[in-house]
């Protein structure tokens, strides 16, 4: 009897609040120091698609960010 369990996929969601730091500065430039991890055409593309919006509203990469703005990133 095995004791892995199948776990369906499921959304996920992840929210930064804009702090000062960041205030002023573009989305993509934003994710590029935040998550460098991933190149900056990946995060572009899932601007574009609508997977990354601020204050819940579709956003193009060169959005300027302000101070409190509401980062969402949802992903499967």
């Amino acid at each position: 009897m095995s004791t892995r369990r199948h776990i369906p996929p499921y959304d996920f969601q992840y929210r930064f609040k804009v702090g000062r730091d960041f205030a002023g500065r573009v989305l993509i430039d934003f994710y590029g120091a935040r998550f460098n991890f991933k190149p900056s055409e990946y995060w572009t593309g899932l601007m574009e698609k609508g997977e990354i919006t601020v204050n819940r509203e579709r956003v193009v990469p060169g959005h300027v960010l302000a101070q409190g703005d509401i980062v969402h990133t949802w992903r499967r």
